[in-house]
């Protein structure tokens, strides 16, 4: 009996580890894709000088990366920043369904 309560530990213990792990991994994967579009958009918007362009070009390269490109904006400094979320396949009531996470890039904000 105490080898099944053990076990029975160990697999709700390995379960949520398994969870947590995905739950980091997509929170990398979101963090990633708004770094890469925010990076995206500055150059388009540098090369093509357009706010259309450089959200265009962030749209493509978050939907590259298996993100959603949620919001796209640029500064008055010539910087993009853009909000980007990504599913995390868990499954569960009271479970995360996406990851939000944000970027910027263009020229520093500091002198």
């Amino acid at each position: 009996m105490l080898v099944i309560g053990v076990l029975g530990v160990l697999v709700l213990v390995g379960g949520a580890a398994v969870m947590v792990g995905t739950a980091v991994v997509a929170t990398h994967r979101a963090a990633t894709a708004a770094d890469l579009a925010a990076l995206a958009g500055a150059v388009a918007l540098r090369d093509a000088g357009s706010t259309t362009a450089a959200c265009s070009a962030a749209r493509r390269q978050t939907t590259h990366n298996g993100g959603i490109l949620l919001r796209c904006s640029v500064g008055v400094d010539a910087s993009v920043t853009v909000h980007c979320a990504v599913a995390t396949r868990l499954v569960g009531p009271g479970l995360p369904t996406s990851v939000e996470r944000a970027a910027r890039a263009g020229p520093s904000p500091f002198p």
